[in-house]
């Protein structure tokens, strides 16, 4: 049953590629996997996210500066961060997953790079989840791995390439954030970039201290939450429910889904955040009392 309504909607998928006139977020995807089922479905993964990023972040950032997608998939966001900034660099790792990068963003505005970044350079063990790809992460033992990823601290490729006005920096990369950052310290401080991440801090609290506080030291003062603004949706998230997950993206309609907005936040700690914000300066007309 399941595999038939898959196929039904690949069928469609198809048929409304096929319209005269018609343009595409993304053409290749992978059956099965999570992102792109939405991707097959939706049209475009995280729509409402990324829209509250063009309305309260990309607004007030440099059109013509550079923005990073680091832990990129198979380019959902970067093809869409291309619309907002003259620059888009998306690092992937994961060889599987980059070639599929790669054909999403032939032609466009977009700089795919087969790199993993962390705080050293060398190469990390890394371990696939086949219903996720983007939930692939790297591992400490060979024996939990599928294979190696090559890694670098991102303030050396910033200097390799010689990469100015970096204004945002969107970060997925599955638990490995404060390696991440930790090899990015000169780039925050000097680029001082607004950071966009996942942050799964109610069930890794450890974790959370630990970006925290990285992230103050660094000089970002300024912390906002993804949050449905609807009373049903602000209920959910208040708890520490994602809206995304399981049966809550099922039951919660379209209506209450697009009342995403950003508010402001005195901690990242204590909750899951499907997605944060950080900066190291106030987002206008986000702050309110705080």
């Amino acid at each position: 049953m399941a595999n038939r309504l898959y196929q039904a909607l690949v069928r469609n998928w198809m048929r409304q590629l096929t319209r005269r006139g018609r343009k595409t977020h993304l053409r290749a995807v992978f059956l099965g996997d999570i992102v792109s089922t939405e991707v097959i479905i939706r049209e475009v993964y995280e729509k409402y996210h990324l829209e509250v990023l063009r309305d309260k972040v990309f607004a007030h950032l440099d059109p013509h500066s550079v923005c990073l997608d680091i832990g990129a998939n198979i380019g959902n966001h970067a093809c869409y961060f291309e619309n907002h900034f003259d620059r888009v660099i998306a690092f992937e790792p994961n060889p599987m997953v980059y070639h599929v990068l790669c054909a999403n963003t032939l032609g466009h505005k977009v700089e795919a790079v087969q790199l993993g970044l962390s705080d050293k350079q060398g190469e990390l063990w890394f371990k696939q989840n086949a219903q996720n790809l983007g939930a692939s992460s790297v591992c400490d033992r060979e024996e939990d791995a599928d294979s190696k990823i090559k890694v670098m601290p991102l303030d050396e490729y910033v200097a390799q390439n010689g990469l100015t006005n970096i204004s945002f920096m969107k970060i997925d990369v599955e638990g490995h954030e404060l390696y991440m950052l930790r090899g990015a310290e000169q780039t925050l401080k000097t680029q001082k970039p607004i950071i966009a991440a996942e942050g799964f801090f109610e069930e890794e609290p450890e974790l959370g201290e630990g970006i925290e506080a990285f992230l103050r030291q660094t000089g970002y003062t300024h912390f906002y939450r993804m949050v449905l603004g609807h009373p049903w949706g602000r209920w959910l998230s208040d708890r520490g429910y994602d809206p995304r997950r399981g049966i809550f993206s099922v039951i919660l309609s379209d209506k209450v889904k697009r009342t995403q907005t950003l508010e402001p936040i005195e901690t990242l700690l204590g909750q899951d955040h499907a997605l944060f914000i950080a900066s190291t300066e106030p987002l206008p007309g986000v702050d309110g009392k705080r």
